[in-house]
């Protein structure tokens, strides 16, 4: 499911949209010229219509969302690692994150790729969200 909150925060992602090489099968955000009203969808191909799109955002998947995490650490010099320790330490950031910080906005922790989305933006990029926005960490 996207929720509006997931997709804010995807849309305001520049870390996350500038890796993105659109494939099939990835769940966009987008609108072109002729419309004003914006679609979700999955690209079914790299067709010219989602080519000739000016504003397109992706929004990735629980398993892109993890896989981005994964090479996110080892670009940021962490040791070699499982997909289960990703997943480990994002358990462990559920566990331990200071949730008041998210305090002035209702972050609804079931939304897992929402979660996981503040985690990788917070522990690789070093920016919060405060329910409008990514804030870089001071």
């Amino acid at each position: 499911m996207i929720t509006d909150n997931f997709l804010k925060m995807c849309k305001q992602a520049e870390e996350i949209q500038k890796v993105w090489k659109p494939k099939v099968g990835d769940w966009q955000f987008w609108c072109n010229n002729k419309t004003l009203c914006a679609n979700i969808s999955i690209i079914t191909s790299l067709q010219k219509k989602y080519s000739e799109a000016t504003h397109r955002v992706w929004l990735p998947t629980l398993e892109q969302l993890f896989e981005m995490a994964h090479k996110v650490r080892d670009k940021e010099a962490y040791h070699k690692s499982k997909e289960y320790e990703i997943i480990a330490d994002f358990i462990e950031w559920m566990l331990n994150s200071d949730i008041d910080k998210y305090k002035d906005f209702k972050l609804d922790f079931n939304d897992t790729k929402s979660c996981l989305l503040i985690y990788i933006m917070e522990e690789f990029y070093h920016k919060i969200w405060t329910g409008e926005k990514w804030e870089a960490i001071t």
